[in-house]
């Protein structure tokens, strides 16, 4: 899940149907940040406590979200980007494994 784009750098997806990672051209009036905290977490422990299953509004809302923020870093539309970046289902599950997860949403 992480490998393709470390390999090929930038921003894309990889699409499972036929093993592709397919590069997004991002608007080039947005700049990425990486925060990487000096924390270990392991691959099964992050896996473990995500939902086996979400409701299909979730789903719905999630895939929705997905899609516009792919829009929104393609056209450079940063208010869209504010509004739909967002994790509805992973996040939560997750935010448990990092003791600084609430003060950096916070500083975000």
């Amino acid at each position: 899940d992480n490998v393709a784009p470390s390999y090929f750098g930038g921003l894309g997806y990889f699409h499972r149907a036929d093993f592709s990672f397919n590069p997004l051209q991002t608007s080039p009036n947005l700049f990425y940040a990486v925060i990487h905290p000096d924390t270990k977490i392991k691959t099964k422990d992050a896996r473990q406590i995500v939902p086996n299953s979400v409701s299909t509004q979730l789903s719905t809302t999630q895939s929705s979200m997905a899609i516009a923020l792919g829009n929104a870093l393609v056209t450079g539309d940063l208010e869209l980007c504010k509004k739909v970046a967002q994790d509805l289902i992973i996040e939560p599950a997750r935010k448990q494994l990092l003791d600084c997860f609430a003060s950096l949403k916070k500083w975000l």
